[in-house]
Parts: C-alpha cells; sequence; structure tokens
C-alpha cells in the first residue's frame, strides 16, 4: 500500500489523505493533456484521439492510441459512481464491441472526425505526427497496425479511478485471466493538497499484487527519454560544426526547465533526433528542436499550442518569425534571439497561468 507522509512544523510526521476529484471531468481534463501521467504496462507513448465518442447508445470517456498504432479504450469514473464498482466493465466492454470490426475511414470521417478537426488533422496518422511533434511516422505501419487493432478487436481497456473497491479489482482479474487478445490496466489517480499545490499519485492496481507504479520494463522500441542528457550526447558526439549552435539551443531549453516552465524530454528517429519542451502541465510543446548529422539546428513551430497556453504572445511570436508564417508544424532555421525571447514569454506565461 502507497501512503504519503508530511512532516508538520512541530516535527511530527503526519499521514496525508487524498481529497479526491470533486468532477469526473477533472479527472477527464488530466488524462486528455497529459496521458503520460498514467502507469501503464508497457510504458507506452498515448495519443488521445477523442473524447466523448459517441459510439452506439453510449460516449466513450476518451479513446487513444499508441505509437505503434494499437488502439486504447479509456474510461473514468470516480469512486461516489455506483457505476464505478461494476458497471464501468460492461461499458468499457460494450464500447470496444462497437470498434470491433470497423474500418479506419469510418472512424475517422465519421466518429472521431469532429475532434480530430479541432486538433487540426484529418488522419489519426496526421494527429499522432502532431501531437507527438517529433515528425513524420512510419504511416504504412502505423495505419496497418490501427487497422488490425480495429478488425482483430485488439484494443487496450483502461479504467481510470481515483480509488478502487474491491469489487472491480476482482473483475478485472478475472477478465485478465480469460482474455488474450485485449490488455488491461487499472490505475487510480490519488490527489493531494501539499503547501497549496496538488500533488497527484498515479498507480496501476495489480489484482495479483499491490498497487504500484508499473514496474515492468517499457517497450524496447521506445525511443523517448527523459532530459536533455540524451540529445546532449548526440550533439558532443555528431554535431559537427553546428555543435555550438545545437548546445547553445540546449541551455535555452534546459534554463525553461530549471525555471519550471517546460519538461524536457528526447525523442531519437531514425533520420534525426529531437528535443521536446513540453509545457509544464501538458504533454505538449510550442517548438521542437531538431537535430540532423551535418545540419544547422531548426525549430518546428506549433502555433496550436501557442494559440492555446498563451494567446497574447502569439502576435509576438509571429513577428519574431517573419518571413515565415507561424502554422502547426512550421519549420525554420532562423532562430533568432527574437525567436527566443518570444518563446521564452510564452512559456512562461503558460507556467504562470497553470500555477
Amino acid at each position: 500500500m502507497t501512503a504519503m507522509w508530511t512532516e508538520d512544523e512541530q516535527g511530527e510526521w503526519r499521514l496525508l489523505q487524498p481529497r479526491g476529484f470533486e468532477l469526473e471531468e477533472k479527472l477527464h481534463d488530466l488524462v486528455e493533456r497529459a496521458p503520460t501521467v498514467l502507469p501503464l504496462s508497457g510504458q507506452p507513448q498515448m495519443v488521445v484521439i477523442g473524447r466523448e465518442v459517441a459510439v452506439g447508445n453510449g460516449a466513450m470517456d476518451l479513446l487513444l492510441v499508441d505509437t505503434k498504432g494499437q488502439i486504447a479504450v479509456l474510461e473514468v469514473k470516480l469512486s461516489k459512481n455506483s457505476e464505478a464498482k461494476k458497471a464501468i466493465v460492461s461499458q468499457v466492454l460494450y464500447y470496444a464491441a462497437f470498434l470491433k470490426g470497423m474500418d479506419r475511414v469510418t472512424l475517422e470521417k465519421k466518429v472521431i472526425r469532429k475532434y480530430l478537426n479541432s486538433h487540426g488533422a484529418e488522419t489519426v496518422a496526421e494527429h499522432v505526427e502532431n501531437t507527438l511533434q517529433v515528425g513524420k511516422i512510419d504511416r504504412e505501419a502505423f495505419e496497418k497496425s490501427f487497422d488490425r487493432s480495429l478488425e482483430n478487436g485488439d484494443f487496450r481497456i483502461v479504467f481510470v479511478l481515483d480509488d478502487a473497491p474491491a469489487e472491480l479489482i476482482r473483475l478485472v482479474g478475472y477478465l485478465e485471466d480469460i482474455t488474450e487478445k485485449i490488455q488491461v490496466d487499472l490505475i487510480v489517480v490519488s490527489a493531494y493538497s501539499v503547501e497549496g499545490k496538488t500533488v497527484l499519485m498515479p498507480q496501476r492496481i495489480d489484482p495479483g499484487r499491490e498497487a504500484q507504479g508499473s514496474e515492468e520494463p517499457p517497450d524496447v522500441e521506445t525511443r523517448w527519454y527523459k532530459g536533455s542528457e540524451t540529445f546532449r550526447a548526440k550533439i558532443e558526439s555528431e554535431g559537427g560544426e553546428h555543435q555550438q549552435a545545437y548546445l547553445n539551443l540546449v541551455q535555452w531549453a534546459e534554463a525553461l526547465e530549471a525555471s519550471g516552465s517546460a519538461r524536457l524530454f528526447t525523442y531519437t528517429g531514425k533520420f534525426y533526433t529531437t528535443l521536446l519542451p513540453y509545457l509544464s502541465d501538458e504533454d505538449a510543446g510550442m517548438v521542437t528542436l531538431y537535430f540532423r548529422k551535418e545540419s544547422p539546428p531548426s525549430f518546428q513551430m506549433w502555433r496550436s499550442v501557442i494559440q492555446r497556453a498563451a494567446p497574447n504572445l502569439v502576435s509576438r511570436v509571429e513577428a519574431a518569425l517573419r518571413p515565415s508564417v507561424l502554422g502547426q508544424g512550421t519549420s525554420t532555421y532562423e532562430i533568432t534571439n527574437d525567436l527566443l525571447d518570444a518563446v521564452t514569454a510564452a512559456y512562461n506565461q503558460s507556467a504562470k497561468q497553470s500555477t
């Protein structure tokens, strides 16, 4: 059993009690904005592709896909909701059964079209590229896996609650035992108030063991790394004549992280390596820094993130980016001090508003 303790002014230690969530919508928002907070088995990189998805006579809370193309059906429930005990299982299975056998074009054009369009995409693959901000994915392989997931009903089932009753744990354990095609994750997200700030503690519940933060190793094909160390090492070994220019930008990104305005991640691809300064409270960034051997550094700009996180600074970023136009995925090699200052201001404002 996991617990959180705090030391009071008298030096005594006391057990903190989770404060819970007033509304399911708050937990929905959390997962949609930062699905990586969920300690899923295998630690896949997940992207939300639909919210309140109309399926049959109901609405699926969240529909996600991982970077390999496997689909995940996610349902959120608070423990005070009577459905959390058992109805949530039949509810999720109903949604999964509805999706099984559907073709990708129908899903994209009819079922989740509105969600994709609201994020500037026409297809799931395009939305994944825009969301992960790491450049082009292998669309052929991704879509083939996605189609296979739909055809076979090979889904990941995810239950997210603020507390897991024993009845539900038994049901999930039984579901895991009798199924082979689907993966099941039961996640409990506890919220604590510490010094005026909200601290989240997500845990994966294994019906056969205590709650834990997923001890399984990440997929060996996953090429995501926390921090900038991997990106910096790549530059130091292969930066060539542009090494100092890259190092200057890494230092800029590290300063953003040190100030609490960003969280850094590195992605290593087949042809390039990227540094992603994600927002402090969201798995998306305003820019992506690309490293390609024998090429100068480049930024890929993400207008929708800037518009959402720091709307009053869009014009400043646009002015600093000219003559290029600030769009969704605009690339530029002209990384001037004015552009860095404008982007820094946008990150700082976003972090301040989040706090």
